[in-house]
């Protein structure tokens, strides 16, 4: 509820207590020995959701209201609000625009064109990929360009890979395809006349297609992924398709540490035959690969070819085999709790 400070004081100015606050200084030497994300960080992030989603101060402080935790959800109110105000003269002052007020400038200038502009605007097809990406601000934008053009679109996405909801990111946008950009379109019976209104039938012409085959993975990965993500009913479900035949068996091994040590034990797993096998090992944070002599790896096994990174930077490479660590759960674990802020959220 907020209280805790004054209850605190109370107590203490009952026992006759004397407070000794830190100073600053002491209080950041205390935060430094955690591992904690950049509070700088969180900050610009928080901000740009907030410009994506086009909120106004008091719209932020009623998503605000409804937090659990109002302790802390009126001390990030104390410094959001001030701080947007002075990121926003700072760019007019500098007659500067950011990525998201490319967006909102541009959609707010769609509403103030002419008629005749909006004449002049031909565009027939609209296509968009990552469509899954789309933001609350990108969402008005596409629909303003379509309805100002009256043209047609195209999308392309893939609500199994909505990972981008830190960028402000809105799956429903995906998922409620069909709803959000229906149209009504009166055909009549006879020589497209429509006198008679018994001889009009409305038709929805939005159409969602799936892909299904895939290409980049053997049919154990895709069996096992398609049924971990669908265990989450607000997937669309899908039936996918590998074209390629079955590989290694996918095993889970618990071991006490990330080291080169542990790591020996797993390489030995791997079959070693003619061909020089490439071997990925990869991670979710860097700090997980400290412990690891990748050199000391790759000299015990000189008929591999071993290889390491982010399992983000890793995206859309390949290897024969691939060694996933981190997978732990916790807040520092993979996927991490602290992405379930509830600020965020």
């Amino acid at each position: 509820e907020d209280i805790i400070i004054q209850k605190l004081e109370g107590i203490l100015k009952k026992n006759h207590i004397q407070k000794k606050p830190l100073s600053n200084k002491e209080i950041q030497a205390l935060l430094d020995e955690l591992e904690v994300d950049s509070f700088f960080e969180f900050l610009a992030e928080m901000m740009r959701l907030i410009k994506s989603l086009n909120l106004t101060n008091q719209e932020i402080q009623t998503k605000l209201s409804s937090l659990k935790d109002q302790f802390r959800a009126n001390r990030f109110l104390r410094i959001i609000i001030p701080l947007m105000r002075e990121y926003t003269l700072f760019l007019e002052k500098n007659e500067e625009i950011d990525f998201e007020d490319m967006i909102i400038k541009a959609y707010e200038s769609i509403y103030t064109k002419s008629s005749k502009a909006r004449d002049n605007f031909t565009y027939s097809y609209l296509l968009v990929d990552e469509f899954q990406d789309l933001s609350k601000g990108r969402y008005e934008l596409l629909s303003a360009l379509k309805e100002m053009g009256d043209s047609e679109l195209y999308g392309v996405g893939d609500d199994w890979q909505s990972i981008n909801r830190f960028a402000g990111a809105d799956i429903s946008n995906t998922l409620d395809f069909k709803e959000n950009f229906k149209e009504n379109i009166y055909l009549s019976s006879a020589n497209n006349e429509a006198d008679d209104i018994s001889s009009i039938q409305a038709k929805n012409p939005v159409e969602v297609f799936s892909v299904t085959q895939t290409h980049r993975c053997s049919k154990n990965i895709a069996k096992l992924a398609s049924e971990f993500i669908q265990s989450n009913s607000d997937q669309w479900k899908k039936d996918i398709v590998s074209k390629q035949t079955i590989n290694s068996e996918i095993k889970f091994v618990e071991i006490d540490e990330y080291s080169s040590k542990f790591l020996l034990r797993v390489l030995k797993e791997i079959p070693v035959d003619e061909k020089r096998k490439k071997v990925a090992i990869i991670y979710p944070y860097h700090y997980l690969s400290s412990k690891i002599n990748f050199k000391e790896l790759q000299d015990n096994f000189p008929k591999l070819k071993i290889g390491h990174n982010s399992i983000h930077q890793f995206k859309g490479l390949e290897a024969d085999h691939v060694i996933v660590i981190g997978l732990d759960s916790g807040q520092f674990g993979f996927p991490r709790l602290w992405n379930d802020d509830p600020l965020r959220n």
